[in-house]
């Protein structure tokens, strides 16, 4: 696990240094900030921990199988049916997934570049006052970043087999979607805005 994290970041410097220099306009910078810090997390929780958690149950797995066919070889078939099934829909899923995958990491990019220009720009925006514009921009970011990830966690909900219970809405959608004026209603996506 710490040789492929390290490896990651090691390629991922490597293309760095192959950019040009005007890779870093119009800030550029913080989406490799995202790369080095959350994507590396992400990568690390979803995919690499899981590694030995398959390289686990992999033997347990055919030893049940082998179990089973001494036992019933018609059960041991329908065992393995069930496991390529589910092997399939994880796939399929995956697939679908990713592009939402790609939507969170493209909006922590976006986010950590406006905590990034709040902070360096600190010392103006208190000489200036601008402290509502820049809690604004900050809100604006959050909340974007919060949207895709409810979108990704949705993604995933439906391409899972098990998720067919409805779902409560949550607490935060029923009083944004109740109030008029609320932030939801009140400030355009960053989308409609450009």
């Amino acid at each position: 696990l710490r040789r492929a994290a390290t490896n990651y970041r090691m390629h991922a410097f490597a293309k760095l240094l192959d950019k040009g220099i005007g890779a870093f306009d119009q800030g550029g910078a913080s989406v490799y900030e995202s790369a080095f810090t959350n994507d590396i997390t992400t990568i690390e929780t979803t995919y690499l921990e899981k590694i030995e958690t398959l390289a686990r149950d992999i033997p347990m797995f055919l030893s049940a199988v082998i179990l089973l066919f001494v036992e019933s070889v018609p059960l041991a078939t329908w065992a393995i049916v069930c496991a390529l099934l589910s092997l399939w829909v994880s796939v399929a899923s995956g697939k679908r997934l990713a592009p939402h995958q790609q939507a969170v990491s493209d909006e922590m990019g976006r986010f950590v570049a406006a905590v990034h220009d709040i902070i360096a720009g600190f010392a103006q925006i208190k000489s200036f006052k601008a402290e509502g514009p820049a809690k604004r921009r900050f809100l604006a970011s959050n909340t974007e970043l919060e949207d895709a990830k409810q979108a990704k966690s949705a993604a995933a909900r439906r391409a899972s087999p098990s998720s067919q219970k409805p779902q409560a809405p949550s607490r935060r959608s029923q009083s944004s979607s109740s109030v008029p004026g609320s932030a939801s209603q009140s400030m355009p996506s960053r989308s409609a805005a450009s």
